[in-house]
């Protein structure tokens, strides 16, 4: 009974065997010399095991191998192809290094990290418009589609991910190629394209954000140049699984724009302004609502001022006033427990000739590094700001002064924001009155041009704008 069951179970494996051979294409003589072999090396084994992983589906690939690719004749298939020929191997040990010998070779070519590849491994340089990658990759696909694993439970041959996900990456290198090298890209090294560190690297944009499920592009962006900066000043441990930092001086031009430091190198930035200011700007005709408007302005910069200097002489410079005029606004909001302050006379009209010529001056000069010190001075060459101080505190102009400069910064900020989104309509009425180009502020112009093309461009494909 047993040697019954023996040779059903033998009679069934030679026809698989017979059915993997005849995919490959193997002609009936040489399928009869293959069955005369394996039976007679099936007669010499005990295991049962060495009788059920039999090479039959490593002879199905590798035959692929040796029809369908024709790699470039490197030195070391030469050497093999000798070899073969003087020892005269078997079919499957000259199978199994020929398989070898084409894993290694798609390996170096999606692992190239040096332009010109080494004599023994041409696909591991760079690769080009004229290298043989895309031929060598095309050829490798048909060959890795062919290729099927033998699952024992299920009896039949299936196809596995590390297949599929392989043939993915190397139609996505061919992509890669026809699109970056059009680009005045001479060539590509894929080690920068490795798995682990892009997924590496989109890990850390996700977990910068941990609060926020989707990312969108442009917190994308913020979020890439921060981790490109952190990377950059980070320490390696001197044991750690990195590669040599070759990026000495890449943050030079950051270092030199957040410190003002002369590096070499890099071009220093304008220090001196040259800004003359028109007419217009030096004499501020204003309207009763812009006249209540500053006076409301002055008394919140006095209030934010005395909360640091407790002197009665002090604030009476900033609050001396011989009549009441233009605190309509200030009247209007003193409901009970407010704490609003009415400013003085010359408080006010320093507050209103600063914020006449800041805003004329932040827009042309917001490109210049420091720009805080750039504002105080150009501001305390127009404005006298030394008549607040006293005998005891001789800085409280200049608190003044900076906080005017601060303010001014976040309030210029906001205005264009709000254009930038289309809810400053005030902005928009005033440009409709066609007014001089002294008067125009450039960046809010340049800002209400984008909101512009960003409406009509939403208005075009049938969507309401969202800005």
């Amino acid at each position: 009974m047993e040697a019954k069951t023996e040779v059903k179970d033998e009679i069934i494996e030679c026809e698989k065997r017979l059915v993997i051979l005849l995919s490959t294409e193997i002609d009936l003589g040489e399928l009869k010399d293959e069955l005369h072999k394996e039976n007679s090396v099936e007669t010499n084994c005990h295991d049962e095991s060495e009788i059920e992983e039999t090479p039959a589906k490593k002879r199905c690939i590798d035959h692929d191998f040796q029809s369908e690719t024709e790699p470039e004749e490197t030195p070391k298939r030469k050497l093999f192809d000798i070899h073969e020929a003087e020892v005269n191997l078997a079919s499957e040990v000259a199978d199994t290094g020929r398989m070898i010998l084409f894993l290694d070779e798609l390996f170096d070519s999606l692992n190239s990290s040096q332009k010109t590849a080494p004599i023994s491994k041409p696909l591991k340089g760079g690769v080009t418009l004229t290298s043989n990658h895309e031929q060598f990759w095309k050829n490798s696909l048909t060959s890795l589609n062919k290729m099927k694993f033998f699952d024992r439970r299920k009896q039949k041959f299936v196809s596995v991910p590390s297949l599929k996900n392989l043939i993915f990456t190397i139609r996505g290198f061919i992509y890669l190629k026809k699109r970056l090298l059009k680009n005045s890209n001479n060539y590509l090294l894929l080690r920068a394209f490795q798995q682990d560190i892009l997924e590496n690297f989109f890990g850390l944009i996700r977990s910068y954000r941990v609060t926020e499920r989707s990312v969108s592009v442009s917190d994308a962006i913020t979020t890439f140049k921060a981790l490109i900066i952190n990377n950059f000043m980070s320490f390696h441990s001197p044991e750690s699984n990195c590669e040599n930092d070759l990026s000495e001086g890449a943050l030079d031009t950051l270092r030199f724009f957040l410190t003002g430091e002369v590096l070499p190198g890099c071009t220093p930035l304008a220090s001196e302004v040259n800004i003359s200011l028109p007419l217009s700007v030096s004499n501020v005709k204003r309207t009763r609502v812009g006249r209540c408007t500053v006076t409301y302005v002055a008394g919140y910069v006095a209030k934010k001022v005395l909360k640091k200097v407790s002197c009665e002489l002090c604030k009476y410079n900033m609050l001396f006033r011989e009549k009441d005029g233009d605190t309509e606004f200030i009247e209007a909001r003193k409901y009970n427990m407010s704490n609003l302050t009415v400013p003085g006379i010359f408080l006010t009209y320093i507050v209103s000739e600063a914020l006449a010529k800041l805003f004329y001056l932040i827009p042309r000069v917001c490109h210049l590094q420091p720009l805080h010190f750039i504002l105080n001075k150009e501001l305390n060459n127009f404005l006298n700001f030394s008549t607040f101080n006293c005998r005891s505190h001789s800085d409280t102009g200049i608190n003044i002064c900076k906080f005017i400069v601060r303010l001014s910064l976040y309030i210029w900020c906001r205005s264009v924001n709000a254009i930038v989104n289309g809810r400053d309509q005030k902005f928009i009425n005033f440009l409709k009155t066609k007014p001089e180009c002294t008067r125009i502020d450039p960046i809010k112009l340049v800002a209400y041009r984008k909101y512009e093309s960003r409406r009509k461009q939403f208005l075009s494909t049938g969507h309401k704008c969202k800005c």
